[in-house]
Formats: C-alpha cells, structure tokens, sequence
C-alpha cells in the first residue's frame, strides 16, 4: 500500500482504503481536496433553486467610443422576444445595411491559427469562450480581405456592414471584405 494512504473504518465499521492503481497517483491532499469539492458541489446543487449560479459578464472595459467608428451601443439596439428570436432591428442600424464602416472592438478568432481571415469582433475583451459580451448585437462576423494576425489587444476593421434579418441562419451583423 503506498504510504500516503491509510486505511480507514466507514461508518459500518468495514475497512476503506484507496482504489487499486491510484495510490501512486493521488496522494491524502489530493483525496481530501476532492472531498471538499465534492461537498461544495453538492451543497450548490441542494440550494440551485434559491441561488442560480450566474455570470457578472465581461470583466473587462468596452472599446472607447470614437468618431468615425460605428459605436456597440447603437448596435445594441434590437428587439428581441423571450424566446431570444429577432423581433425588430432599429432603422438607424438598417440605415448602416451595405455601408463601409469602421468598428473598434476586440477579435474572438475561430482557432489556434497565429493569422485569421474569419473571426468575431466584440466590444470587450473576452476571458471565456462562452461567454460573449452583449448577446447577438456584441458580435460581429468579420471576413477579412487578408489574414490577420490574432491579438488579445483592440483594433479597428474597415469593411461592409450587413444586417442578417434572420439570424438562425448566422449572427445578426457581418463586416465583408475587411481591412484591419
């Protein structure tokens, strides 16, 4: 047996010791660790109903608004019905429908590649994969004339803005032919 392990009596009064093969693997902290976690778990599952675990959004700032380039808060102005589903977009979002524009946000890239030529851009820097700032209206779907080499840092794409009506097919806006 290894030595980090010791035997101990359940509550029946049978012997419990580790699993055969993990006792080189895991050692008394790491066992007590589990536990702890375990009870954790459980205690937030028992109070799920009273206490959803939620997220408090992005941590990080938005993009600095700036003239010239489309602000994310105009974007933002959608109607959508409890069922997350499309109702209305704003004609002053409508009226950028086929325009070269400029947007200032931060890239989320599709992969691991160092150079993007298909990424999202969002208003803030985003620290999890699933959770992106601002719903529908927080992203946009750049197509990029040339590869652009993925950073964690803000920049401005020049492209032309679409409006997609009927986003189950996609995401809401696009930027085609985009020159960062």
């Amino acid at each position: 047996m290894n030595a980090h392990f010791t035997a101990w009596r359940s509550r029946h009064g049978r012997l419990v010791g580790p699993l055969p093969g993990l006792g080189a693997v895991l050692g008394r902290r790491d066992v007590i660790a589990g536990a702890v976690a375990s009870a954790c778990i459980a205690a937030l599952i028992d109070r799920g109903a009273s206490a959803p675990l939620t997220h408090g959004g992005p941590r990080f700032a938005p993009v600095s608004e700036r003239a010239g380039a489309v602000p994310w808060r105009m974007l933002a102005g959608i109607t959508q019905l409890p069922d997350g589903s499309l109702a209305g977009v704003s004609p002053e979002i409508m009226a950028l429908d086929g325009a070269d524009v400029v947007v200032d946000g931060y890239m989320i890239p599709y992969d691991d590649a160092p150079r993007q030529r298909r990424f999202l851009i969002c208003p803030s820097l985003v620290d999890c994969p699933y959770c992106a700032p601002g719903g529908a209206s927080g992203l946009i779907e750049v197509s990029a004339v040339r590869p652009v080499a993925s950073t964690h840092q803000a920049f401005s794409a020049r492209g032309r803005f679409a409006v997609n009506p009927s986003p189950q097919a996609g995401f809401l806006y696009r930027l085609t032919a985009a020159r960062v």
